[in-house]
């Protein structure tokens, strides 16, 4: 080998080298803006992926429902500890007949309700309990949490019919998101549980790349989307578009059928921490709205404390628009005023 050819292959493993520096550099640059130096630990990092991903997914032993939370595990999700009692639910254990002198709410609904991301005793069903819990003169309160990531309006439908009643509670208290302005994708066959991912040994760097791609292949649909479901709703006319509209319509008249036919109250909120200026009704927030009033359903949107606040402020992650606890305090406080406020409690 001459001189030459040596002097080029050192050269080229140096910049080999630097480049690899570089690239190792930036990995923990990313890890540390988006999660802080847990990001640097792989008990905490191979806890950050989506609920299907995490190995804590059973298939549903109830009708119309195709998962469950699976009962009885010990984990870390999105780096907070997620603990399941022995009926598989993301809350500490409860009898199912109701205690004397106890008001009991069913909460159902999708990860914000499971609390993703958050520890249990800062979401805002926990938060809610202790609020109802200390008032002077009140009865004990318990907030049961049926919220599981993904589910959707005919979810909870489910849920209310088989799995709710079974605990007796005086109040069901559905908890909408925006990800439920559409119906689950049914396509899907059996439920077969994956097993959990290792993300600490995934480059963030690689998987942020992916992204750009995607927004950059779909991101007019999506910036259009999101611009219809964001943007001021008119006075007249539908607020969204025809398929959506009969969705949220036929859905949430479902669900009030099946309290109805359990004899139980029923009530609806909105969970957004975010609201668009002025104070003013989002398309989405009108939707919702409306479909409820023509179920009979009470209806909260909890976003008006948060107009004009910026919403990344209230996630759990840079990356990830999960509620974290301060969101959660927030929402606690609307839904104790909104029930109050509507005598759906005493």
């Amino acid at each position: 080998m001459t001189q030459r050819t040596k002097r080029i292959l050192l050269r080229l493993g140096a910049a080999l080298a630097a480049t690899l520096a570089a690239l190792f550099a930036a990995e923990i640059a990313l890890r540390l803006r988006l999660y802080g130096p847990r990001g640097l630990a792989p008990r905490w990092m191979n806890s950050v992926h989506a609920l299907g991903d995490s190995g804590l997914l059973r298939p549903a032993l109830v009708p119309d429902l195709r998962y469950q939370l699976a009962p009885d595990r010990d984990e870390l999700f999105k780096m907070a500890r997620l603990r399941t009692n022995s009926q598989g639910l993301r809350d500490r254990e409860y009898p199912f007949g109701k205690p004397p002198a106890t008001l009991r709410i069913a909460v159902v609904g999708d990860s914000f309700t499971m609390g993703s991301g958050v520890a249990l005793e800062d979401v805002y069903h926990s938060v809610l309990e202790r609020l109802l819990s200390s008032d002077p003169g009140g009865r004990a309160c318990e907030c049961i949490n049926f919220g599981v990531g993904g589910y959707s309006i005919p979810d909870y439908t489910a849920v209310v019919r088989h799995l709710v009643p079974r605990y007796d509670p005086d109040l069901i208290l559905v908890a909408l998101t925006a990800t439920d302005r559409s119906p689950p994708d049914r396509r899907a066959g059996p439920f077969v549980p994956r097993p959990a991912t290792r993300p600490f040994f995934e480059s963030l760097l690689v998987k942020e790349a992916r992204h750009a791609v995607l927004r950059a292949r779909r991101g007019a649909a999506l910036r259009a989307a999101r611009a219809m479901w964001e943007s001021p709703a008119d006075e007249g006319g539908d607020p969204l578009d025809e398929p959506t509209t009969r969705f949220l319509r036929g859905s949430l008249g479902n669900l009030a059928r099946a309290a109805r036919e359990l004899g139980l109250p029923i009530a609806v909120v909105h969970l957004r921490a975010g609201a668009p200026p002025g104070g003013v009704d989002s398309r989405l927030t009108r939707a919702f709205r409306r479909a409820c009033q023509e179920a009979d359903l009470p209806y909260c949107d909890v976003s008006r404390r948060f107009a004009g606040v910026d919403s990344a402020s209230f996630c759990i992650f840079h990356d990830d628009p999960h509620p974290n606890a301060a969101a959660h305090a927030i929402f606690a406080e609307e839904i104790q005023a909104f029930l109050l406020e509507r005598g759906l409690i005493e």
